[in-house]
């Protein structure tokens, strides 16, 4: 499955924000946190954080922040540095907050793919969520738990 660099951008401020904005947050989410924000900020100066840190799960948030990355930003699609560090981040929270990775699921929103493959997923929020999504062959998803309270998916 590839998803669009802007969705990835934006889904991973967004479990960044809401793992860094915990007072019990990792010292670790909340260095490469910065440095995400701080890049951002430089960079794309057309793009407010605003919303996203202040409602992470927030559909309508997100939105915000996909149409100012793609009207204002369009180079952040192909800026490999912020990519890898928005990766970095993702992994971080993975490792520090899985509690807030599991509990954002997966939001797949305006792309288009050849094939995808979803599973072993569990969130304590909506598990998976799909929007605007265009397969030309299988979209197979498996395993998928919302609801989910308690430990984190252990594949994850």
């Amino acid at each position: 499955m590839q998803m669009d660099p802007v969705s990835f951008l934006v889904n991973a401020v967004a479990v960044g924000a809401a793992a860094a904005m915990k007072g019990t947050a990792a010292r670790a989410v909340k260095d490469v946190y910065g440095a995400v924000k701080a890049l951002i900020q430089s960079r794309y100066r057309t793009v407010d954080l605003r919303q996203i840190e202040t409602a992470p799960h927030s559909k309508r948030a997100r939105a915000a922040a996909r149409r100012q990355f793609k009207q204002g930003a369009a180079s952040a699609a192909g800026d490999a540095e912020l990519l890898q560090l928005a990766t970095q981040l993702v992994q971080v929270v993975r490792e520090h907050a899985p509690e807030t990775a599991d509990a954002m699921g997966l939001d797949l929103n305006d792309f288009t793919a050849g094939s995808v493959d979803v599973a072993d997923i569990a969130a304590s929020g909506t598990a998976v969520r799909a929007t605007k999504v265009n397969v030309t062959g299988t979209f197979r998803v498996k395993g998928v738990r919302a609801g989910v309270k308690g430990e984190p998916n252990p594949k994850a």
